[in-house]
């Protein structure tokens, strides 16, 4: 768990530095070549500054915008909430904010910078589907990744892709980085764990595969953050076939 925690941090950590020191860099050159060595240096370091700090602190903000929803109900949703509580005192995390999207399609996912400020959504479609066993699989998947700081460089990404969303290369290579290699299987892994029983997250992975409907809410931006993507969204590389995750669970 330790070394996992470690190799999300520098993932998160690398994201930022693969954009701020190539703006270091351009802006040093330009403001240098127009108003000296010193003030280039002063302008640059200012402007790489502010963009880092965008780029740490700006990904949940643009994350809760991008999903919408709202708070869940502890009577409506009394389910959900019971469960992520019990599951995250147990586990040693902070309850999470807990939000409810109104989609059909059954999808989750979790989000933050540190355990401390995460978030965990549901979408009503998944609610409405699972069993409390089911739901129960996948509310521990993302208290795993919570605990093992897995969410903080799909956040952070979030930041980084409202700015270079465009540029579909660099896009994909943010997106593979911020997962990480074989990041979700390691997660759902992780998740089964903290319930010891991992038919209850395959057969909530085997919902999502039989529901065609694509999630609407959230982004481009905000695409790899997904249980399973919206396979209307951007390139899906990232994420291994839902089989091979489900069938990962049944080797358990």
């Amino acid at each position: 768990m330790t070394e996992d925690i470690a190799a999300n941090k520098g993932r998160a950590t690398r994201l930022v530095g693969e954009l701020t020191v190539p703006t270091f860099a351009v802006v040093l050159v330009v403001v240098g070549a127009l108003g000296g060595i010193i003030a280039g240096i002063v302008v640059a370091a200012l402007v790489a500054a502010a963009l880092g700090a965008y780029l740490w602190r700006g990904g949940p903000s643009a994350a809760r915008r991008a999903l919408g929803g709202r708070a869940a109900d502890p009577e409506a949703e009394a389910r959900l909430v019971n469960l992520v509580e019990g599951l995250g005192t147990a586990n040693g995390v902070p309850v999470p904010d807990l939000l409810v999207i109104d989609d059909p399609a059954p999808n989750a996912l979790s989000l933050g910078l540190d355990a401390r400020h995460a978030t965990i959504a549901v979408t009503t479609g998944l609610l409405e589907r699972l069993s409390r066993v089911e739901l129960e699989g996948v509310v521990a998947r993302e208290i795993a990744r919570i605990k093992s700081h897995e969410t903080r460089p799909e956040t952070v990404a979030v930041a980084v892709l409202t700015l270079v969303g465009g540029f579909r290369p660099w896009a994909d290579h943010v997106r593979r980085l911020a997962v990480g290699d074989g990041g979700l299987v390691v997660a759902d892994t992780q998740g089964a764990r903290l319930t010891r029983y991992p038919p209850g997250l395959a057969k909530a992975l085997e919902h999502l595969g039989a529901d065609a409907r694509n999630v609407r809410a959230g982004s481009n931006a905000t695409a790899h953050l997904w249980l399973e993507p919206p396979m209307s969204g951007p390139p899906l590389d990232v994420h291994p076939p839902l089989e091979e995750r489900i069938e990962a669970l049944r080797e358990l």
